[in-house]
């Protein structure tokens, strides 16, 4: 019998699941993962039946037909439930539309080696298991900002016990004080006051704080110290 390529991957190692994937972005993620250290693994049979019966560090997924099935499975399955979601796409946009199962971060469409670099680059510690290295968790969910009257809405990008950046074409100029709503995976919708603390024109992206007396920052505590499996 021919071994599946999960049960060619090497004994112990680091495993990101690779599914619905073209042969060529296959083949070109792989070499990614690889200079992390990360062993990628093909599901092509049943996606969801293994995402049930095998662990995994992480998975990438087209945000396509099937998509959702998928995600809820991985979130749902005790093994995999705190694992790295990388989706991939055209527009990275398209990631708010699966919020509730909280993607962490986004390969766009086409591939392009710089930019998929930096997103392992930017979550592999948290794939090792490197904890204590990282005080940041990527995730890419829609955030309502309401801002002194105006209100947009934004994709996040990273979310910390005292705030989280954003990607906006729109900075807010001139607006300081604000609140943002969004929804974390177990937690639902969560509101909390905060300030503007740096924007960053080049880049489309500012970074907000988190007011210390606000009650619902405890549930942000929470969420990251369960998905980083601290508690």
């Amino acid at each position: 019998m021919t071994p599946s390529p999960a049960d060619t991957a090497p004994k112990g190692a680091v495993r990101i699941a690779l599914i619905g994937l073209s042969e060529s972005d296959a083949a070109f993620l792989t070499d990614c993962f690889r200079q992390f250290k990360l062993q990628t693994v093909v599901l092509a049979e049943d996606p969801t039946l293994q995402m049930r019966n095998e662990k995994f560090a992480g998975c990438v997924v087209p945000l396509e037909k099937g998509a959702e099935a998928i995600l809820k499975t991985a979130r749902a399955s005790p093994s995999n439930r705190h694992i790295m979601i990388y989706g991939v796409a055209s527009d990275p946009n398209l990631a708010m539309k699966y919020s509730d199962y909280g993607i962490n971060v986004m390969f766009k469409l086409p591939l392009e080696r710089s930019g998929a670099l930096k997103v392992v680059r930017a979550t592999y510690l948290l794939a090792l298991h490197e904890y204590r290295r990282y005080v940041r968790v990527p995730v890419a969910t829609e955030v309502l900002v309401e801002a002194e009257g105006e209100e947009i809405t934004v994709l996040s990008e990273e979310i910390s016990n005292g705030g989280m950046s954003l990607c906006s074409n729109n900075l807010l100029p001139g607006k300081s004080k604000l609140r943002v709503s969004f929804s974390l995976p177990d937690k639902g919708k969560i509101s909390i006051m905060a300030t503007i603390c740096w924007r960053r024109e080049a880049e489309g992206s500012f970074g907000v704080q988190f007011y210390v007396a606000d009650p619902n920052r405890h549930l942000v505590r929470e969420w990251i110290d369960g998905f980083l499996e601290l508690v």
